[in-house]
């Protein structure tokens, strides 16, 4: 997962901002009379996330009066996310702070939308709140669905509050028989707390990175595997000596959980592949 810098956009600003242009006087007077409660509730999720207590929110669908969970998705889908739209300037601005473009969740795919950490289905308070908003990809903007934390545990790893990017936490062994394959799992610094490294593998499952890792590995691995074969039979010591540049490299430069550091560095301490075993490939 990638940190990302905690936007400071002001809660209660975006959600003015975008209520601006609407013409119905009435709803927007409604609208505006919710702003403290909006700006309340992103306080109290930035406020609950580091304690570990975002399970504690109440669901609530009705904000106040006669806004809910129907005014309030129309705000983000129709005020927020449509171009040319006030707010979209908001939108556009947070789905742009990912680097490289490439969702944090994951590390791999591109940034297509914003993912509502809390959903907007239950949480409708927080349908605009910065702090709630991820620049994700499709598919781990789904993979969540509606779901939400029930305790600490499944407080997933958040970009803006966790800085998990530089500690190793990933790690992959290669399978050797056919079909061969890498197999990537958790494994965990051995002074993180209990209840972190439970958090850093409900985040490896609920995104499926196993999976998704796995397949960019094997496919990175076939087409490497001549070269790797190569190199041994020159010497067992320029194969080393690659994986050991290519593990590096990509450390570096992708980071020290990235699928192809993680998959570089099983190679490289893989004593079986690197004695010989990569000629059975």
């Amino acid at each position: 997962m990638r940190t990302i810098a905690k936007p400071t956009l002001i809660a209660k600003d975006v959600f003015l901002e975008c209520i601006s242009t609407v013409n119905d006087l009435v709803l927007k007077q409604s609208y505006e009379i919710c702003q403290d409660l909006i700006e309340a509730a992103a306080q109290d999720f930035d406020n609950k996330f580091p304690l570990l207590e975002i399970y504690q929110i109440p669901q609530n669908l009705t904000v106040l009066g006669n806004i809910g969970k129907k005014e309030m998705k129309s705000v983000y889908t129709y005020r927020m996310v449509t171009p040319g739209m006030p707010g979209n300037t908001f939108y556009n601005k947070l789905k742009n702070a990912a680097p490289y473009g490439k969702c944090p969740l994951c590390s791999v795919r591109l940034v297509e939308t914003l993912d509502h950490y809390l959903p907007k289905s239950l949480y409708p308070i927080l349908s605009v709140a910065p702090v709630n908003l991820i620049p994700a990809c499709g598919s781990c903007n789904t993979e969540k669905k509606i779901s939400f934390p029930t305790n600490s545990i499944e407080q997933t790893f958040h970009p803006y509050y966790d800085d998990v990017q530089d500690e190793s936490w990933i790690r992959a062994t290669l399978l050797p028989f056919e079909p061969f394959g890498f197999y990537y799992f958790v494994e965990c610094p051995s002074n993180w707390e209990q209840i972190k490294k439970d958090r850093a593998k409900n985040h490896f499952n609920s995104f499926k990175l196993n999976e998704l890792f796995t397949a960019h590995a094997n496919e990175e691995f076939r087409g490497a595997k001549n070269q790797m074969k190569n190199l041994y039979n020159q010497h067992p010591n320029q194969l080393i000596e690659h994986l050991n540049e290519a593990f590096t490299s990509r450390r570096d430069e992708l980071g020290v959980n990235s699928w192809q550091a993680v998959m570089y560095h099983s190679l490289l301490k893989d004593n079986w592949f690197i004695q010989g075993g990569v000629l059975n490939f």
